[in-house]
């Protein structure tokens, strides 16, 4: 911030520090600032009273209904109506993971040159919200379900399942946000810093998840990004059209993925996605249980 010229007072209103640790909303007109992430940071904007917050819990149009007795078809109205409100509920892990990575990505390369990192190397999407983030007591305020509760009543036993697509989507969001920095980049001194996370996850996650989903478009899309590892530090005319393109095919063959897949058939992640599991969920103990 002092590199920056950022005063103290504006930390979390009118600057960029905001974007990301604060919550920026607008009133009547004039942004206002909620010191730190919320639920709309992960979840979309909630559009005050026409928005989906009102919407996403109410199971019922005119006499109230507990959720057990919600018809099919207003469950399906109430879904179609939060997605159109701009929700990002928990059955679309991609935007979830694109949502957190969009900060934990910096993109803003007048940041970075300021000496802000380039990535939170610590973070890696389904683990950290295996641990800090993870919220699933709706049904019982006694337990943190390990996927949301409710997702769980109709996929009882599946919760690694669907870690697993956490997992796979995770690492898909992270290599797109890292892409798309790439595409933005004009400084060559940040080049190096958007490579290191792009490369990372091509050479040491990419290809043995392509390996473990065969008829997904994964292995093509392995195959096309690999030629592009190298090139991270090396400016170029077209750099933004070529990095950009490469994140629109990322981010494609992730949806496409994630509509073809459970996680059932992933067995093969597991071993990468549990040798980071110890590190994040010892690093929620030391960090939050021993400082209640």
């Amino acid at each position: 911030a002092e590199a920056l010229g950022i005063a103290s007072s504006d930390l979390l209103t009118t600057s960029m520090c905001a974007d990301c640790h604060g919550t920026k909303a607008e009133f009547a007109g004039e942004v206002k600032v909620i010191g730190g992430v919320s639920c709309e940071s992960c979840h979309g904007a909630s559009g005050g009273p026409d928005g989906w917050l009102n919407r996403h819990q109410s199971y019922h149009d005119a006499q109230p209904v507990p959720r057990q007795l919600e018809t099919p078809e207003h469950k399906q109205q109430r879904q179609e109506a939060c997605d159109k409100a701009g929700m990002i509920r928990a059955s679309s892990i991609y935007d979830q993971a694109s949502a957190c990575l969009q900060c934990h990505v910096i993109s803003n390369e007048a940041l970075i040159l300021a000496g802000h990192k380039a990535s939170t190397a610590a973070f890696e999407y389904s683990s950290w919200t295996e641990g800090e983030t993870r919220h699933n007591f709706l049904l019982d305020r006694t337990k943190n379900a390990e996927a949301p509760s409710i997702w769980l009543e109709g996929n009882t036993g599946k919760a690694v399942e669907r870690k697993r697509m956490k997992f796979v989507l995770g690492k898909l969001a992270q290599l797109e946000m890292a892409l798309r920095a790439r595409a933005a980049a004009k400084n060559p001194a940040t080049f190096a810093q958007f490579g290191a996370s792009f490369t990372g996850i091509l050479y040491g996650n990419l290809a043995p998840i392509s390996a473990a989903a065969p008829e997904s478009p994964l292995p093509a899309l392995n195959a096309q990004l690999l030629p592009l590892g190298g090139t991270f530090f090396i400016p170029g005319g077209d750099d933004a059209e070529k990095y950009g393109k490469a994140a629109d095919d990322v981010a494609a063959a992730a949806k496409k993925f994630a509509v073809e897949n459970d996680g059932s058939k992933l067995q093969a992640v597991d071993g990468q996605m549990n040798l980071l599991a110890p590190y994040f969920s010892q690093n929620f103990k030391t960090r939050f249980l021993s400082n209640p």
